[in-house]
């Protein structure tokens, strides 16, 4: 099962702490939104990001970066910055939960910002694509609308809220002790 956002879905963006507490950071709320991702082995042979150990566990395509703007316009230029920056910009279905996002805004004041190494959790409707489309097996995928996003170093526990959740859209994830 992969996530992605499709065309006109609107998304809620909400920040936590890493123990699922509201941040103190406002929430974003706009159509202006991409999800990119790539093959966990590259997201792991990185480096430099607080990823747990049992982090081979889970789906094969991490969400590496979720790209946010007011408009279509500073939507393409957040993601040109972002390619100049050397992010990966692949589009594969991603995981709905994942460690070492970088979530980057295009602010209204033309500035953008990037925190990098958030730890994700991806939430909306389930879409089954049936066999005659795909042309084989029936698909199933996660169409966004609210992405949780925690401060680098959180660790998905059981004692943590959003824990159980987190390890659900991904069946084969591990929660981590404290």
């Amino acid at each position: 099962m992969g996530a992605r956002i499709d065309k006109g879905t609107t998304v809620t963006i909400d920040f936590r702490e890493k123990d699922g507490s509201a941040s103190e950071k406002p929430s974003i709320v706009t159509e202006h939104i991409e999800l990119f991702g790539t093959d966990r082995c590259n997201v792991l042979t990185k480096g430099g990001l607080d990823i747990p150990a049992y982090s081979d566990l889970g789906s094969q395509d991490w969400l590496t970066v979720v790209a946010i703007a007011d408009s279509v316009e500073n939507l393409v230029h957040l993601k040109n910055y972002l390619g100049e920056q050397e992010y990966c910009l692949e589009q594969p279905q991603t995981s709905a939960s994942s460690y070492g996002v970088a979530i980057a805004e295009y602010k209204a004041d033309g500035t953008i910002e990037v925190d990098n190494g958030c730890v994700t959790l991806a939430t909306g409707s389930d879409v089954i694509i049936p066999p005659e489309v795909t042309g084989g097996a029936a698909a199933l995928y996660v169409n966004v609308n609210h992405i949780y996003v925690f401060p680098p170093g959180t660790r998905m526990s059981a004692d943590n809220p959003f824990g159980l959740p987190w390890a659900a859209v991904a069946p084969t994830a591990c929660l981590g002790g404290e």
